[in-house]
């Protein structure tokens, strides 16, 4: 919460900040709560720093991409886009090495879809999906058995993780001081990036009178 409050008041109320503890139900929970809170704000930050991961990364990647394709208006109210549930402003997506798993899938998956800019350090390529294998002496191993590749650069996720646009260390100093350096960032890029634009969500339609 109190980060939620201080993106808040450092944006003029402009930029939403949701954190996903984990790509499973709690954090798809969060993410869709925050989602129809935020999306009339002109950007959103979406950290999956001490992200242990999950399998929710296509879900929230199907919310993001959505574009509108009508307008609709019931009489007497606002103008809405059809599908209501749609998001057209800038995105940032905060990383760090504790992001794992579905926590770097989904923030490459954002970079390859040219829907987000990940600021952060690179995650450490834990992308690997393991299953167990009974021994005759009672014990287990676990192999790993998928594999997932980034389709423009044909570079595999495990042992690369995801790469930030923008690096952003978190130094021990900062984090004692009460700082955090990577969040400070995505609040300066996404204020930058808002402030050369007029009101994202205008959805007030010209009618046709023919």
């Amino acid at each position: 919460y109190s980060n939620e409050k201080f993106v808040d008041e450092k944006s003029g109320g402009r930029i939403g900040y949701m954190h996903l503890a984990d790509m499973q139900t709690a954090g798809l929970g969060e993410f869709r709560e925050k989602f129809e809170k935020y999306r009339y704000k002109d950007a959103i930050i979406i950290d999956v720093r001490y992200n242990g991961g999950g399998s929710i990364d296509e879900r929230i990647i199907d919310y993001l991409e959505r574009r509108p394709y009508h307008i609709e208006r019931t009489r007497n109210q606002s103008a809405e886009p059809r599908p209501t549930e749609v998001f057209m402003g800038d995105i940032v997506v905060l990383i760090n090495e504790y992001s794992y798993s579905d926590a770097e899938v989904f923030p490459s998956a954002m970079k390859e879809r040219g829907l987000g800019t990940l600021i952060g350090v690179p995650t450490l390529g834990f992308v690997i999906a393991v299953e167990g294998h009974a021994l005759v002496d009672g014990g287990q191993i676990r192999k790993t058995f998928v594999g997932i590749w980034e389709i423009s650069t044909g570079k595999q996720l495990e042992g690369r993780g995801a790469i930030p646009d923008i690096v952003v260390e978190s130094p021990p100093e900062m984090e004692k001081a009460g700082r955090d350096m990577q969040l400070e960032k995505a609040i300066e890029f996404l204020t930058d990036k808002v402030a050369k634009k007029g009101k994202v969500f205008d959805y007030e339609p010209k009618i046709d009178k023919r």
